[in-house]
């Protein structure tokens, strides 16, 4: 039995969900109502995280659609809170692993043996994106987010819908509707739960991308389960603990990245990072983690905390050939650099 979508609220959350209900449930049934005056902060940019290039071509968006939007341009390496003092969080990895041990903890031993350079230093996106070179990274294969005008891409998300054969309304009417779904974008953050026949999409905005992700991510999870608006508990109960999880790990980074102290966290998942990170260098990950490792290698370092001690994995490499193969990283991400800063 089809199901009759309502989506309300602001207009790139509504756009995001709707297009997404519109290509895989069908556009004849859903409806999005954009309500402009539910806009918070309409002219601020969006951060799209790497995940953008899926969700697009899923949507049939053509790359360079995206491209065009107003103000659009890649992104390597993003502040999370807006302030010039705010860490650089890269979207690819400080280096390379090796002999599957990971770059931080070859590091490490390196350093215990002679002093390195910085551990950021080897970081090609954090070094061009504090460079603001960011057209030039284009250029080096670096994993990447896109930030483009909020409007642009929100109308640009309800014209896909319309494509889709949804229907976009500029008001309210009395049209029966079995799940309705309220996309606000309130000065007060929300949640992300189904409850009955309303789904609410109004996740925490406060970290850049985590807003866009959010919302991808309900989306994802609307369509693959919302399949019937009777008898649907399981699915409900399913939804709003995925939701609850995601949002509690995001909850989690932001915690570490805008606390004074982080290590005083009342969070316990939180905790239990900084914990086993201080102690081996190891990042623990919890179930439907958002961030990826190396964002948050990259925001502990940030917040000056440091491991005791590399794993022990890192010692299978000779002495010698570390000093070597960590000296050539150094100069391989240097060149790199030079060589994007001239493009």
């Amino acid at each position: 039995m089809a199901i009759c979508f309502r989506i309300t609220g602001d207009p790139m959350r509504a756009g995001m969900v709707g297009a997404m209900i519109a290509r895989y449930c069908g556009g004849e049934n859903c409806v999005i109502v954009p309500q402009d005056r539910s806009v918070v902060n309409a002219n601020r940019a969006v951060l799209m995280r790497p995940d953008y290039l899926r969700f697009h071509a899923e949507l049939q968006i053509d790359p360079a659609q995206i491209s065009r939007l107003d103000d659009a341009r890649p992104v390597y390496a993003y502040r999370p809170i807006e302030a010039r003092a705010a860490p650089l969080i890269p979207f690819s990895p400080f280096g390379q692993s090796a002999q599957g041990v990971e770059f931080h903890q070859l590091w490490l031993r390196a350093d215990e043996v002679k002093t390195q350079p910085p551990l950021e230093t080897f970081s090609t996106a954090i070094a061009l994106a504090d460079r603001d070179a960011a057209e030039p990274a284009r250029q080096l294969n670096l994993a990447s987010g896109i930030e483009c005008s909020r409007v642009s891409y929100a109308q640009l998300l309800l014209g896909q819908a319309r494509r889709l054969g949804a229907r976009v309304e500029s008001e309210l009417d009395s049209r029966h509707s079995d799940i309705v779904i309220d996309c606000d974008a309130s000065e007060e953050a929300g949640a992300v739960a189904w409850d009955e026949n309303r789904i609410t999409v109004a996740p925490a905005a406060i970290l850049a991308g985590e807003e866009w992700q959010a919302v991808l991510n309900a989306a994802r999870r609307i369509v693959a389960m919302v399949a019937s608006p009777a008898d649907a508990l399981a699915e409900r109960q399913e939804f709003n603990r995925l939701s609850t999880a995601s949002a509690e790990r995001m909850a989690d980074f932001r915690a570490l990245v805008t606390e004074e102290d982080p290590r005083k966290s009342e969070r316990p998942a939180l905790q239990r990072k900084i914990e086993v990170f201080e102690a081996c260098g190891r990042i623990p990950t919890e179930d439907y983690e958002v961030f990826a490792p190396f964002e948050w290698l990259a925001a502990l370092w940030a917040q000056g905390i440091r491991p005791h001690r590399h794993e022990r994995l890192a010692e299978r490499m000779p002495e010698a050939d570390l000093l070597n193969w960590m000296g050539n990283a150094y100069a391989q991400a240097q060149s790199t650099l030079l060589r994007g800063a001239a493009l």
